[in-house]
């Protein structure tokens, strides 16, 4: 908790952060509840002011907003901003990636960008492309059930994996074998069970091994 002075009055601010490997649930000041993937953080008043509600995150979040006509609710990131009166909708935008998405569940947001805004309705998600908000329909759900602690993907390249295990557990993969196989998979993994479980599963469907370099944060595969 630490203090951040306004022209007129210090505000109280808090800021959370969720370890690698797992997930979290915070209750806002307005009701409203976020769910934070790994590796993720969001800054928020311990007190909304009067005129709107303003979030800062990055990382992955999902927001069930609670409904107030009379003060928008913000949420502001590196690379783009969402406003809502009262709706369900989750953010990915981690500073260690390139990619920034927004899917919309229930109600309706508006992304703004330096550039363009884009309104999406129930089962858009507006994604950045070269600089460019692109609208595209959510087409699995599962993909968004590491808020139950499990991390889904389907038809995703080996490769694509290793990229997403990175992220969560905070982790560098190198291939010491240029011939490792990289075919589409499917796949459901709990958040908690680790990376080394992850890899022991996925030696099923590719042909490798690995060794980790604990003190390097390294996992080498061959």
């Amino acid at each position: 908790l630490y203090l951040k002075p306004t022209s007129q009055v210090a505000e109280t601010y808090q800021e959370l952060f969720t370890p690698y490997g797992t997930w979290s649930v915070v209750n806002l000041p307005d009701g409203s509840k976020v769910w934070l993937n790994a590796g993720s953080s969001l800054k928020y008043p311990t007190q909304f002011n009067d005129k709107q509600r303003v979030v800062s995150m990055q990382g992955e979040a999902y927001f069930e907003v609670s409904k107030n006509k009379e003060k928008p609710f913000i949420v502001k990131t590196t690379k783009g901003d969402v406003e809502v009166l009262g709706t369900k909708f989750y953010i990915s935008a981690y500073a260690t990636t390139d990619v920034f998405e927004t899917s919309l569940i229930e109600g309706k947001v508006k992304v703004h960008t330096a550039y363009e805004d884009m309104t999406l309705y129930p089962k858009d998600k507006a994604v950045l492309e070269n600089g460019l908000l692109t609208r595209k329909q959510i087409d699995d759900m599962d993909t968004y059930r590491w808020r139950d602690g499990l991390y889904c993907f389907k038809n995703l390249s080996f490769d694509d994996v290793l990229k997403q295990f990175e992220i969560y557990y905070d982790i560098r993969f190198v291939k010491e074998n240029p011939q490792i196989a990289n075919p589409k998979l499917n796949g459901k993994f709990r958040l908690i069970d680790g990376v080394d479980y992850a890899l022991r599963v996925l030696q099923r469907e590719v042909g490798f091994s690995f060794r980790r370099d604990d003190e390097a944060n390294v996992i080498y595969l061959k």
